[in-house]
């Protein structure tokens, strides 16, 4: 049902708006500006400051725009005599006790109250006593410093904080002219989103602690572009002077981070000048690197990889391909080894898991991908979140959960072997027995299916193998998870009675050695409930890496060209050898751990990484180690010596995000453009120009002249990125379509069992890795400001356990697998299960990988002094 319009009249001018806009919207449709301080369009009206007074006839006294909404036939006055001198008034009070220091405010040049005075204020001052003082700076934060005579007493921050991020850690103290923004007593400004109050602050009370007196806003550029961290794909401006970043800020984009931004893409961005960064090529010569010409490494790389293709042929050659590439640099990589190297031995998957031959992507209905947009979020009536911290992993996305229960009212199931920040929000908390994710699913389908909550009709109508699906479920499955009966049929029951149900199943699942299985089994429950498709419903992947979905939609695996086209399939090879004039190799290739074997065991020769730390992520370092010591060629392309780079007979230096152009696809499959904000050294091309140098001294043309001919073979090559250029993408991105096959949807089979390992009396603690936000990864460990938040590293476990064992809060515990050990902070919380420990991953000084092997599917640990 359409809005229901309302038509006013604003200093002469009618407009018509729908019913509950404020009168200050109405204003803006018709180009009239009304003065404002505590306003802002994200957040709830407040009507604190009074700039935005108007008139409104019949009505006694000047009202508040920013608060009243418009009704039928209203007339309002913005510029009457009245109105105008409250608006001299209000900042006549505001600056009797505000510091005349713009020229050295971080604020000045784009600052709300030196705007606003210069238009609607008084000349001068009538006001002549000492202002008032406060201890300045006041560092709320690691990242956030304020300046308490600059607050305007707007609440913009405390709102924000309350309202988006629902995390009430700052507020007023005290009354009158002694109030002050403080954090709560002994705590700091802990929010992974506090970068935003600085953004929303109308003045310069809030500032960044790594920008502070650093520029003004007219002397550097704003260069539009996206986050290189996850998935989400956030909108930024990277804001460039004398080829520095200096700043990020947040750059608007509705259907993506609204224009939000967590604290790690605001404040992550060191890394790009680091002192650290690789800016020559290096061949290994004895023991020691030495930096050579660009000639030199490019030569000796080409002729060593064209000596192993004829002496061992092209499948003796393989390459690893990155997530946080750009589209075109992936592509081109996948190219260069299946044309000009002649092998289908390409992957990007490195994660801490080992890896399963078959591509379990594109065995799924849902791909690996995300259904649903991520404005559809917010409108879902329930949201099953299936092993994933998503405040952690995802957390502009997070936003919009939290949005659709607090805002809109809607159930959220957490199903996570761990607690999670987002169970507070939770009307269901599932923690279940690592490793049975699978068994969970079953039981929740056979719980429904028991009480005759299935969707008939939809099942009648869409689905085909019901009863095999039904037979295969038993009620041993829920005893694996260990939770108790009645707590899983009030879930099934919650999943069962909703509409617009949306499956979101994250790293934990993504990471799983058992990962089509559990895709399987959520598809299967979503069928059930005839929840497979529609708006805010269905199966969704929470992929975490900025381009993750772009690696694979640009044939990084071994199986599949670009689009889950099967190079098993002759006719598609056919096609795409038509299309690009050049013969492709058939047959599956090896993937990462396939690799691994044949480097260890001497078949695979010479190996390519492109941007993928292998060894800061493969679960067993020493065996993956031996392997790419067995190589009779090693490349690595990276932006820093990384471990698995130190290992490599040849490094190039890669460029960042902020040093090329070209494309990332988000989670929802939104293809969005990265812009060159930085000019690199002549000497350091983008990814995809050394691939396609490499190419070239090996006397083969790839025929690429610049980022946009890529994306343009890109478009001409594959169906779902058909006809995309850069002017089409434009600063918004543009979303690719998402559809389910059009045949009856199958109920699939899945294997209902413990997971391996388990039985290890020895090793009587299960190990839950734990992601974090701030981590020490292969970028991360570069930005010095941020490594102030990262903590250090710890085991946390329930008290009860601790007790048993003699350890109490900030102990020192040896943390011991089958595989090696780590010594550990003690962590105490009753949140933690009995018998599971949870140690956070990416932490350079105490990796988990030290813990795993490539054969673990659950991980045992014994803790002790």
């Amino acid at each position: 049902m359409p809005d229901e319009m309302v038509t006013l009249t604003i200093d002469d001018q009618e407009v018509t708006v729908p019913k509950g806009t404020v009168i200050l919207e109405a204003a803006k449709k018709v180009g009239i500006d009304i003065p404002i301080f505590c306003y802002h369009p994200k957040l709830k009206p407040f009507g604190a400051c009074r700039m935005c007074l108007v008139e409104i006839e019949k009505v006694p006294k000047p009202q508040t725009a920013c608060t009243v909404p418009v009704s039928q036939g209203m007339i309002v006055r913005t510029k009457t005599p009245p109105v105008v001198k409250a608006r001299k008034a209000m900042l006549e009070f505001l600056l009797i006790n505000h510091p005349l220091d713009c020229p050295v405010c971080d604020k000045g040049g784009e600052c709300d109250l030196q705007d606003l005075t210069f238009d609607h204020g008084p000349g001068e001052t009538r006001f002549f006593d000492k202002k008032r003082h406060f201890k300045k700076p006041l560092h709320l934060s690691n990242f956030i410093t304020l300046d308490m005579e600059r607050c305007i007493l707007c609440k913009r921050c405390i709102r924000f904080c309350e309202e988006i991020a629902g995390d009430h850690v700052i507020e007023f103290f005290a009354r009158g002219a002694d109030t002050e923004l403080s954090t709560f007593v002994g705590g700091s400004f802990d929010s992974k989103f506090s970068g935003n109050t600085i953004e929303i602050c109308p003045v310069g009370a809030l500032t960044d602690r790594l920008f502070r007196f650093s520029a003004r806003v007219w002397e550097y550029n704003n260069v539009p572009s996206v986050c290189p961290y996850c998935a989400v794909g956030c909108n930024l401006k990277l804001q460039v002077r004398n080829n520095d970043i200096l700043r990020v800020f947040g750059r608007e984009n509705l259907p993506v981070n609204d224009q939000w931004l967590c604290d790690k893409g605001r404040f992550g961005h060191e890394f790009v000048n680091s002192p650290a960064r690789l800016r020559n090529p290096m061949i290994k010569k004895g023991d020691a690197f030495e930096e050579v010409s660009w000639d030199e490494a490019l030569s000796f790389i080409a002729g060593r990889l064209q000596n192993v293709k004829e002496k061992y042929g092209p499948d003796a050659i393989g390459g690893i391909g990155s997530t946080r590439v750009t589209n075109e640099d992936a592509y081109v990589f996948q190219k260069f080894l299946r044309t000009v190297v002649g092998t289908n031995n390409i992957d990007h998957r490195i994660g801490l898991t080992r890896m399963t031959p078959d591509n379990d992507l594109t065995r799924t209905l849902s791909r690996g991908a995300m259904a649903v947009s991520i404005e559809e979020i917010e409108k879902a009536k329930v949201i099953f979140l299936l092993g994933s911290d998503v405040v952690e992993e995802l957390p502009i996305l997070a936003l919009r959960v939290r949005k659709a229960v607090v805002e809109n009212g809607a159930i959220l199931i957490a199903a996570n072997p761990k607690a999670i920040e987002y169970d507070r929000y939770a009307a269901h908390k599932l923690h279940y027995a690592p490793g049975t994710e699978a068994a969970l699913l079953g039981s929740l389908a056979k719980a429904i299916l028991d009480a005759g909550l299935e969707n008939k009709p939809y099942i009648e109508a869409n689905t085909e193998g019901l009863a095999d699906f039904a037979q295969s479920l038993t009620a041993d499955a829920a005893t694996l998870t260990g939770i108790p009966a009645e707590t899983l049929e009030a879930a099934a029951r919650a999943v069962a009675g909703g509409e617009k149900v949306l499956f979101l199943y994250g790293r934990r699942i993504l990471n799983h050695p058992g990962r089509g299985d559990c895709v399987r089994a959520l598809e299967n429950l979503a069928l059930l409930t005839g929840q497979m498709a529609g708006e805010s419903a269905g199966v969704s992947a929470l992929v975490t890496h900025n381009n993750s979905q772009g690696a694979v939609d640009m044939g990084l695996l071994p199986g599949f060209y670009t689009g889950y086209r099967s190079l098993e399939d002759a006719s598609v090879r056919s096609s795409l050898e038509s299309a690009l004039g050049q013969p492709l190799p058939g047959g599956r290739g090896m993937n990462t751990e396939e690799m691994l074997e044949a480097a260890h065991s001497g078949r695979l020769k010479a190996l390519y990484i492109a941007g993928a730390n292998l060894l800061a992520h493969y679960p067993d370092r020493k065996w993956a180690e031996e392997s790419l010591g067995s190589l009779k060629l090693l490349v690595v392309q990276e932006l820093f010596l990384t471990e698995t780079a130190a290992l490599a007979d040849v490094v190039l230096p890669a460029a960042s995000f902020a040093e090329k152009d070209g494309t990332f696809t988000n989670i929802e499959r939104r293809v969005q453009r990265v812009r060159k904000a930085l000019e690199l050294p002549e000497s350091l091309p983008a990814d995809w120009q050394l691939v396609a140098a490499v190419a070239r001294k090996m006397n083969v043309r790839m025929g690429f002249t610049d980022a946009e001919s890529v994306l343009e073979e890109i478009a001409r090559v594959t169906p779902d990125y058909a006809g995309l250029s850069f002017g089409q993408i434009g600063l918004l991105g543009l979303r690719r379509p998402f559809g389910l096959p059009e045949d009856r949807l199958q109920f699939q089979q899945v294997r209902y069992r413990a997971p391996e390992g388990g039985d290890q009396p020895e090793y009587p603690f299960t190990l839950v890795p734990a992601t974090l936000l701030f981590n020490m990864g292969t970028i991360t460990r570069h930005n010095e400001f941020m490594k102030k938040v990262v903590p250090d590293p710890y085991v946390e476990m329930h008290p009860a356990d601790a007790r048993m064992l003699g350890l109490g809060p900030g102990d020192t515990a040896k943390v011991a697998s089958p595989y090696g050990q780590l010594e550990l902070r003690v962590r105490l919380t009753r949140r933690c299960p009995r018998s599971v420990v949870v140690v956070p991953e990416e932490m350079e000084s105490a990796p988990l990988r030290a813990l795993t092997d490539r054969g673990t599917e659950i991980i045992k640990v014994k803790v002790g002094k």
